[in-house]
């Protein structure tokens, strides 16, 4: 009884009064609607915001991980049909169904669409935590291998994915639900014309988003790390400039000349180290000059551990730079800059074994006189550099060992300053035994520096005039387009 009195009572909701109870039915699952959306919307709002690269307290390493093979095969992919099923399902020609069932599907649909962004935030919320998935994909037996830098770009692009493609998307709930609207089936063919265009352009933005991730996640290994080492040498740049731009000295706060020459030697220091990430930091010169797609896979070994060597200069240079702005003897600056000198003169013997390889290759793409001009610029930059450090130790007053290497991997400052001081004492050890034969040709070298020295102030130790990026980069790029290398 009480189910027959069901039916009857449904029947006036189909049948009589047809047109007011489908639009009140309609207003019941707008409602719906509406809910649904929202708390989609606000899944792919609070997607968490990646961590800034400047804050990784881990190493560069490359690591085992299938999850980008997970998110390339599958993840992106369903979730580019997914939302394929939605232009289909809210399509404005389907405007004249008013079947329960369509209603039914669509709910079910959003119910589906919600389960792929929690299953892919989640996916990628592992790869954060450095987790590889517990079940592999049938032909994923290839575990691909992730650099910190590639998991970093690809919570990027899913974070943008979320938070601005897909919430912007989602945002046009009106859209969605026009064909729903009983309201609208009168619509004449123009009308729904124009609704379906309007629709098809609110998907192009997230398709081409999720092609474009999945075509950066088909990218080979060399090529997004040396994207990693590329980014990273941009912002050592960009620090420099910082840095260098934010000094905090006067020369009224330094009337010592000898605190006043420390200063100046060590921001032509700065100045060239800058020169070098300058060079490395723009694309025309780390692609084909540099690491090429082309090459074998032992050219990612070297290109990781380019990464790793240059990791540790931005802490270099901020202690460098701490030394030569606050009063403390020449030892006090001698070591650190020793220690900077390290890590650049790392840097430039893997780029030298990187040109190597280079000339070797025969891959007709590699262009041999790029390669030969890359190799002749950093050997330019190192013999001007040894101006730089001939500066250093006038203005220290002391020798300082370029030699040193640091014992421990941190690089701390007192294990640092402790192997500093030995390596010291050693070359003093060797310094007075050789001093009765270097007497004789000190005087010459004498000579030879003031020459070297007269024409170099002329060029780039403008420090009494300026010593600023521009006009030691000018006065550089003029010594090497005059070929005056100088004899170092």
């Amino acid at each position: 009884m009480a189910s027959g009195d069901s039916t009857k009572s449904d029947a006036p909701l189909y049948h009589n009064n047809s047109h007011k109870t489908k639009e009140v039915r309609f207003q019941d699952f707008q409602e719906s609607y509406l809910q649904m959306f929202k708390l989609i919307r606000e899944e792919v709002a609070s997607y968490p915001k990646p961590d800034p690269e400047d804050e990784y307290e881990e190493p560069s390493s490359i690591e085992k991980n299938d999850i980008p093979y997970r998110l390339e095969k599958k993840l992106l992919p369903e979730l580019k049909e997914t939302l394929e099923k939605l232009s289909s399902i809210t399509d404005p020609a389907n405007v004249k169904d008013e079947s329960t069932s369509k209603h039914l599907a669509f709910f079910e649909f959003l119910s589906q669409l919600t389960e792929r962004l929690v299953e892919l935030r989640e996916t990628t919320d592992k790869m954060s935590d450095g987790i590889v998935s517990e079940q592999l994909l049938p032909d994923s037996q290839d575990v691909k291998p992730l650099s910190a830098f590639k998991r970093q770009r690809i919570l990027e692009k899913v974070h943008h994915l979320f938070v601005v493609t897909l919430s912007k998307l989602l945002s046009e709930s009106g859209v969605f639900l026009w064909s729903f609207d009983p309201s609208n089936k009168t619509a004449d063919d123009q009308l729904i014309l124009k609704r379906r265009q309007e629709l098809e352009q609110l998907f192009i933005p997230a398709n081409k988003e999720i092609d474009e991730i999945i075509k950066w996640l088909q990218k080979p290994l060399l090529s997004v790390t040396r994207q990693g080492w590329q980014r990273l040498v941009v912002r050592i740049e960009e620090r420099l400039d910082t840095l260098l731009h934010n000094r905090n000295h006067k020369e009224d706060n330094y009337k010592s000349p000898e605190r006043l020459r420390c200063i100046q030697a060590g921001i032509i220091f700065l100045q060239f180290s800058r020169l070098f990430f300058n060079k490395l930091s723009r694309p025309e010169n780390s692609q084909d000059m540099f690491f090429t797609d082309s090459l074998m896979d032992p050219e990612v070994d070297r290109l990781q551990e380019l990464i790793e060597v240059t990791e540790t200069v931005p802490a270099a240079l901020e202690r460098f730079l701490d030394s030569i702005l606050s009063p403390c003897s020449p030892r006090g600056i001698s070591r650190p800059a020793a220690m900077l000198h390290h890590h650049l003169d790392k840097l430039v013997q893997i780029l030298r074994q990187h040109f190597i390889s280079l000339n070797v290759n025969k891959n007709p793409a590699i262009d041999p006189v790029q390669i030969d001009n890359a190799s002749r610029w950093l050997e330019f930059w190192v013999s001007q550099l040894r101006y730089v450090k001939r500066r250093m130790e006038r203005a220290t007053d002391r020798v300082i060992d370029w030699s040193y290497e640091p014992k421990d991997s941190d690089d701390s400052a007192i294990s640092s300053d402790t192997a500093m001081e030995e390596s010291e004492e050693e070359s003093e050890e060797e310094e007075k035994e050789e001093e009765e034969e270097e007497e004789e040709e000190e005087e010459e070298e004498e000579e030879e520096e003031e020459e070297e020295e007269e024409e170099s102030e002329d060029e780039i130790y403008r420090v009494n005039d300026c010593s600023c990026f521009n006009c030691v980069n000018r006065a550089f790029k003029n010594r090497w387009e005059s070929g005056r290398w100088g004899d170092c």
